[in-house]
């Protein structure tokens, strides 16, 4: 997994050294609060709650500010206690992970990358241990 920091909101860092329980699976997911893929992503996470309970989710956006404050509101995110809204806000997502496409997801395991998904996919695609190489 590449070192990273993005910022919370609030405008604080959070680094790839700040995710709790690291023994855990990993799905870091860049969105944009616009994104209709990305909305019906953010509705299968909450809907889907039980099944993400043991998954730290990092979700990643250019968006502003108070667009995501209304994202996470909307969607009712606060409901999805391992999940992390985060900011890009020195634009640096596309250089770490190869692409700046939304909906993107890589999930890893042991800080080692399992699968990468562009575009919309089903939760059970995140879900899954496989390892599978991109489908970019």
């Amino acid at each position: 997994m590449p070192d990273f920091t993005f910022s919370t909101n609030e405008g604080m860092p959070f680094s790839n050294m700040d995710i709790r329980d690291k023994s855990r699976k990993l799905i870091i997911n860049f969105f944009s609060t616009g994104c209709e893929h990305c909305q019906y992503m953010a509705k299968q996470y909450v809907k889907n709650a039980d099944k993400f309970k043991d998954i730290n989710l990092l979700m990643v956006t250019i968006s502003d500010s108070s667009e995501v404050v209304k994202f996470k509101s909307d969607y009712h995110l606060d409901s999805l206690p391992n999940l992390v809204l985060l900011k890009d806000r020195k634009f640096k997502f596309e250089k770490l992970f190869g692409t700046a496409m939304v909906p993107s997801f890589f999930i890893y395991k042991n800080n080692k990358l399992m699968k990468e998904i562009i575009g919309e996919t089903k939760i059970e695609n995140l879900l899954t241990e496989d390892a599978v190489p991109g489908n970019r």
